[in-house]
């Protein structure tokens, strides 16, 4: 059963990051557009949650000592199945992305443990860098995402089901 329940969180994954939107707004200043959406709108007690967030450097200069920062509520907790280069921080989770080139984008997948207790988990962060105004080295542009928002409810089997795949004739 806990392999089909985990089979099932990755299709819908995987299906979310084909078929849901993401959020797009335009960050402040210097040609920097950022994204944010939920990928697992509800999640179980105990399982996994997902969100992805992605940035697009549509400015003329690379933007240096590029970083994610995010922070999560309710008790969930940071899961190594995120995209790299992301790792657990103090309430949330951290991505150094090094240096994004004009031109260049970037979208991450950020998977955490939803609590043990029903409720809810909201995302809320944000990434900075130097875009090029003068100060070297400094990561004095800051823009925010979006927070983002997973219903947690009580585990159950009738929450997820069963699901299986067939092939038609």
């Amino acid at each position: 059963m806990r392999k089909r329940v985990r089979a099932a969180l990755a299709l819908a994954i995987i299906a979310a990051l084909l078929m849901v939107p993401l959020q797009a707004f335009a960050a402040k200043g210097k040609g920097l557009a950022a994204e944010a959406a939920t990928l697992t709108p509800q999640t179980a007690t105990g399982q996994l949650l997902a969100f992805q967030v992605g940035f697009h450097n549509s400015g003329k200069s690379t933007i240096s000592h590029f970083r994610f920062d995010g922070t999560v509520s309710g008790g969930a907790t940071f899961h190594p199945a995120s995209s790299s280069p992301c790792a657990a921080a103090s309430g949330g989770v951290s991505c150094d992305l090094g240096n994004l080139p004009s031109g260049a984008a970037v979208q991450l997948v950020l998977v955490f443990n939803a609590p043990a207790s029903p409720g809810s988990v909201t995302l809320s962060g944000g990434f900075n860098g130097d875009a090029d105004n003068g100060t070297p080295g400094a990561k004095d542009d800051q823009w925010a995402i979006p927070n983002q928002t997973v219903s947690v409810l009580q585990s159950s089997s009738e929450f997820f089901g069963t699901y299986e795949l067939t092939t038609a004739p």
